[in-house]
């Protein structure tokens, strides 16, 4: 079985809290067993933590849940249906109270702890195998911990309890019962002794159970009151109770065993036990008070925790109760002894015999003591008077035995006297305080809420446990009044608004409170700041009003205020019993000016604006330019309000602001709407005041709208007008232009329609919703045919208003000439482009271009577009030929029949055309006629023209050269020796005098011509006797004139740039300068070769050596074998590789 779990003792502030018992011991053994319902040997849960006594303290704990119990089922099958359980579940703790004040006080109470869970207890299962079904739940789960409890004020939670541990389910098979099945009849069952926390008792016990017929269940009991926790009790014998309402009698253990017996089907079950008991306190430490007020306390108010003294010398038990105490019940006192063989005796000197029990059959007795028995005794008990002047009454119980007492070790516990006592509490200073200090005032007291109830609190000192019950009756009061009417409060009202505005001419009410309701009280009123006398002229008689919950009467201001200013008000109020209070000047509240209200309002507009329908306060008005003026005037005849005139449209509300006008005695307000205004508005007048309350008049005239005004546009646009050509020439486009008259910011929707001769619709241009008075149109030349042409000008404004529409004819008719466009385009430096798009009555055209007059192109061309382009290097070519920069294009595109033409004149820029555009490198230094090369050049065409190239040289009066021609793109590679060296060999260039000119030239075929390089040499041997003088002579001479300069012009900048990057040179060996011991190697561009030899080659063998160390040099520097004897054979004609 499982283990009750634990209690809470209780102390002087709460009472105990009981843990919940165990789980009992479920056997089953069976052949089958359906479980449909439930199998429990379950814990119970813990008591809840008790609330402190009085209501103020700290909370109690939680008790204990207790252990699940054991199921022990041994079957040959299990079926567990979806509702069943078997379940040895631990019980739940009981939750911790939380800490509690009553009442007005600064406490610091801590909440109960949350008692533990009980340990889930055991269940095993045994079937044969596959002879378990389960649906429902099997379980032997721990109990959850209880709540804690909360602290109140700067008290501490408390805990949690802890849930228990976890119990075990164990399944397993055998071999099973053998066919057939065998029920004992009879059996015993002895249960697991129960302990208690502590003595409880008297013990009342009750079974549930059932018992069949013809079946029996007999319930045996035994007890101990051995202390708490002892291992091994001392029990009385075995005793036979009934299953209900038994009494045991005080104990610390109980222990249970049933006999039944079973007929043929059925056996008794028992489900449930439970024992309930009584305990008797003590009361200690008594305190009284009524709400926080102290009373005077009783006598005997402070009374020590019942107890009874073991005097073993004297064979006496002692126990006392308070003089003035009342027994109300039995009292109890447990003496307990080791066992011995002997005999003991309890006595009394009046009552007699108590007890006569042998002391070797059990060991202790619980003397019980009946009221009677208690009264008697008290009535002869001997009274002493404590050092609290408290009076006691000892009473005296005799002890004997057959044995010396010494050798019982006798003791005595668990006293319990209940007792009831009397006295009378003077209630009345504590209560008129407590009415004072909750309601300020005893004249309060009949209204204040507050006070409800007097309570009479009570607390006890920490030796009172729980049960104390505290009794007040016969309550006796008797109540004065002497108090005059208190006045609370006056105020003024309107419309159940408290303290509103008040304005001269309106009515008001004054309303006065007294702090109790009085409502049977006279009150009078002066409006004055003097309590009158009643009937003047500012006396007001009042009434009761129970829903405002004083005394109230209405006035005019009118009746006392000749305007706006203030009114004293002073109150006397008198009640029932003559009491009477008087208060001058009690109140005063301020008069406003009369309320801001619309009397009239009208409306004008200008001249021009016609009010077409209605009146001016609804009708219906069309202008151009609308202008309108607001008069509007107060009833009160106020000129310091705000006035304005709201304007609603569409929902949009405009405000257009009123100011007064002296002169006329209103407020006025004007407005100018616009076109975008038409439609219909309401006009609102509105007065408030700028300053003070700041009432209004929002709703103006009257309710609802105060005015109507419908804005409107019934004039359709004037003045339209369409200009249009009577006649129109086919294939031209028609231009057509319209315009019409509207009002300001009008809009209007606008279109021009053409009909064709047919009448069909050929054309149209319409305008969206504008303010544009203008509609031009263009119609295609596409969309015109000859004939009869009508064109309609429509209008109509956004508001629907439709103009009367106007036409106007036009006769399209074709013509005889040329019409169209003509144009001449320079596409590129070389070639311009004439294109044309034209029409006529015939189906060709003569065109004719002309360059400065002289024509270059006539040729007949189709009606409609086309194109000619012009190669300027062809039909400019004269031109070219003459060094012309510019040229005028004349182009004509003519009529065959009659002298009508389409021209276009333009000047061509033909600068670009006169360039030579050529680019190359030369040597860096001027030739020299003693070298062996007069020129070296690589020159590029990137002109647009064809360059002839002219070289001539001279030789002692032989003149020799060659001419070529250059295309553009074209490159050549000009390599000249110096013809000299062919005419003269070299003793006679070294002897004799000679000289050599050159001269390099460019120019466009029949152009002029640019010289692009140029010089002369002239030798002269030296003197014999002066070497050095004709060596310097003859280098002085070989100068030359080169002239480079027009050369540089053109290919000064390339010739540096290339100079600088090209990545692959050609090194040329040049003859040796006889004015020099050294060869001069130079360096040039590689371009293009031309590997056409001179005009005059220099005679060499075959065998020079210069021409084969030339050769090979070339082909170190990776020209191929073709390339290097071409270029050798320009120096060396007879060279053979």
């Amino acid at each position: 079985m499982g283990s009750p779990g634990g209690d809470v003792s209780g102390n002087s502030n709460y009472g105990d809290a009981y843990g919940g018992h165990g789980g009992g011991l479920l056997t089953v053994r069976a052949g089958s067993l359906i479980v449909n319902g439930s199998l429990l040997a379950e814990g119970a849960g813990g008591d809840p933590g008790v609330s402190p006594n009085g209501g103020t303290g700290a909370g109690g704990s939680g008790g204990g849940g207790g252990a699940g119990g054991s199921i022990d089922v041994q079957v040959n099958t299990l079926n567990v249906g979806s509702t069943g359980v078997i379940s040895a579940n631990g019980g739940t703790g009981g939750d911790g109270e939380d800490g509690q004040q009553n009442g007005v006080g600064f406490g610091m109470y801590d909440g109960g702890d949350g008692g533990g869970g009980g340990g889930g207890g055991h269940v095993s299962i045994l079937t044969t195998s596959g002879g378990s079904t389960s649906l429902g739940t099997i379980s032997a789960s721990a109990g959850g911990g209880g709540l804690k409890g909360l602290k109140y004020g700067t008290g501490v939670d408390g805990v949690d309890g802890s849930a228990g541990s976890a119990g075990t389910i164990s399944t397993g098979t055998w071999s099973g019962y053998a066919t057939g099945s065998y029920a004992a009849m009879n059996g015993v069952f002895v249960a697991d002794a129960i302990a208690f926390p502590s003595v409880r008792g008297p013990l009342w016990m009750n079974h549930t159970a059932s018992v069949p017929s013809n079946t029996t269940l007999e319930v045996f009991v035994r007890t101990s009151m051995s202390p708490v926790g002892t291992a091994a009790p001392d029990w009385s014998p075995w005793a036979v109770v009934s299953a209900q309402n038994t009494s045991l009698g005080r104990a610390t253990f109980v222990q249970l065993s049933y006999a039944m017996t079973r007929n043929a089907t059925a056996s008794p079950v028992v489900s449930d036990v439970s024992f309930d008991w009584e305990r008797w306190t003590a009361l200690d430490g008594l305190a009284l008070s009524l709400d926080a007020q102290t009373l005077p306390s009783p006598s005997d108010v402070s009374l020590a925790t019942t107890s009874a003294s073991l005097d073993v010398a004297n064979a006496e038990i002692v126990f006392s109760l308070p003089d003035d105490a009342t027994p109300t019940g039995n009292a109890h006192l447990w003496i307990g002894w080791s066992l011995t063989d002997a005999a003991l005796m309890l006595e009394h000197s009046t009552v007699g015999v108590l007890m006569d029990v042998d002391t070797d059959v059990h060991p202790g007795h619980d003397v019980v003591l009946s009221p009677t028995e208690l009264a008697s005794m008290l009535s002869t008990a001997s009274m002493r008077t404590a050092s609290d002047g408290r009076v006691w009454r000892d009473v005296t119980l005799d002890l004997a035995s057959t044995t010396a007492l010494t050798d019982l070790a006798l003791s005595v516990d668990h006293t319990a006297m209940p007792w009831s006592m009397h006295t009378t509490l003077d209630i009345a200073a504590a209560t008129n305080a407590s009415i004072v200090q909750t309601c300020g005032s005893v004249y309060l007291s009949t209204t204040c809420a507050a006070l409800s109830d007097h309570d009479v609190m009570y607390s006890t000192g920490a030796n009172t446990d729980d049960g104390v019950l505290i009794t007040l009756s016969d309550l006796s009061l008797s109540w004065l009044d002497d108090e005059a009417p208190r006045l609370d409060r006056v105020s003024h009202r309107y419309q159940g608004v408290e303290q509103p505005p008040v304005r001269f001419g309106e009515r008001t009410v004054v309303v006065v409170e007294d702090l109790i309701d009085e409502s049977t009280a006279t009150v009078d009123l002066w409006l004055s700041a003097t309590v009158g006398v009643v009937g003047d002229s500012n006396h007001l008689s009042t009434s009761w009003n129970a829903g405002l919950g004083g005394w109230v009467v209405p006035f005019d201001t009118a009746d006392h205020l000749s305007g706006p200013g203030t009114i004293d008000v002073s109150v006397r109020m008198t009640d029932e019993r003559g009491n009477s209070a008087t208060s001058p000047s009690e109140y005063a509240f301020t008069v406003l000016p009369s309320m801001p209200e619309v009397a009239t309002l009208a409306i004008e507009a200008d001249e021009s604006t016609a009010l077409l329908e209605g009146s001016s306060l609804a009708g219906v008005w069309e202008g151009d330019a609308p202008q309108f003026t607001f008069r509007v005037t107060d009833a009160g005849h106020r000129s310091d309000l705000s006035a304005g005139v709201d304007l609603t449209h569409n929902g949009i509300t405009t405000t257009r602001a009123a100011a007064w006008d002296a002169g006329e005695g209103v407020y006025l307000a004007t407005w100018s709407p616009g076109r975008e205004s038409l439609g219909s508005w309401t006009a609102e007048a509105r007065l408030s005041e700028t300053t003070g309350v700041a009432d209004s008049d929002d709703d103006g005239l009257v309710t609802g709208p105060d005015a109507t005004i419908e804005l409107v546009d019934r004039t359709a646009p004037s003045n339209l007008n369409l200009a249009a050509p009577t006649t129109h020439v086919l294939g031209e486009p028609l231009v057509l232009s319209s315009s019409w008259v509207m009002s300001p910011e009008e809009r209007a929707i606008a279109s021009l329609t053409v009909f064709g001769p047919t009448g069909d619709e050929i054309d149209v241009k319409g305008t969206t919703a504008s303010i544009q008075t203008t509609l031009n149109h263009t119609v295609s030349a596409s969309k015109l045919v000859e004939g009869l042409h009508r064109v309609r000008l429509d209008v109509r404004d956004e508001g629907g208003n439709v103009a009367t529409p106007i036409e106007v004819n036009v006769s399209v008719e074709e013509r005889i000439g040329v019409d169209g466009t003509l144009h001449a385009t320079r596409i590129n430096s070389t070639a311009v482009e004439v294109a044309w798009d034209f029409r006529t009555d015939e189906s060709t055209a003569q065109l004719t271009v002309q360059l400065d007059g002289t024509e270059v192109l006539t040729t007949s061309v189709p009606e409609g577009e086309g194109s000619q382009t012009l190669d300027l290097l062809l039909v400019a070519n004269n031109l070219l030929a003459t060094g012309a920069q510019h040229a005028t294009l004349s182009v004509e595109l003519c009529h065959y029949a009659v002298d009508e033409c389409l021209t276009n004149t333009s000047v061509l820029n033909l600068t670009e055309l006169q360039q030579l555009g050529l680019e190359g490198t030369c040597l860096t230094d001027a030739p020299d006629g003693n070298a062996t090369d007069l020129l070296v050049c690589q020159i590029s065409n990137n002109g647009l023209r064809p360059v002839v190239l002219t070289w001539t040289t001279l030789v002692d009066g032989t003149e020799d050269g060659w001419t070529l021609t250059l295309a553009p793109g074209a490159q050549r590679t000009l390599w000249e020796a110096n013809p000299a060296f062919v005419k003269h060999n070299d003793d006679h260039r070294s002897t004799e005098e000679w000289g050599v000119s050159w001269h390099l030239s460019a120019a466009h075929e029949g152009g002029p011509s640019t010289s692009l390089q140029s010089g002369e040499f002239t030798f002269t041997p030296p003197e014999e006797n002066d070497d050095r003088e004709g060596e310097q002579a003859s280098q002085d001479d070989g100068t030359g004139s080169s002239e480079r300069g027009p050369m540089l012009l053109l290919l000064g900048a390339l010739f540096a740039v290339l100079l600088a990057v090209v990545p692959l040179v050609l090194t040329l060996r040049v003859g040796r300068r006889q004015s020099e011991g050294s060869d001069h190697e130079k360096t040039f561009e590689t371009l293009a070769v031309d590997d056409s030899p001179p005009e005059s080659p220099t005679p060499v063998t075959p065998e020079d050596p210069e021409a084969s160390t030339y050769h090979a040099d070339l082909l170190e520097q990776g020209y191929s074998e073709e390339d290097a004897t071409a270029y050798t054979r320009q120096y060396f004609p007879s060279f053979r590789s």
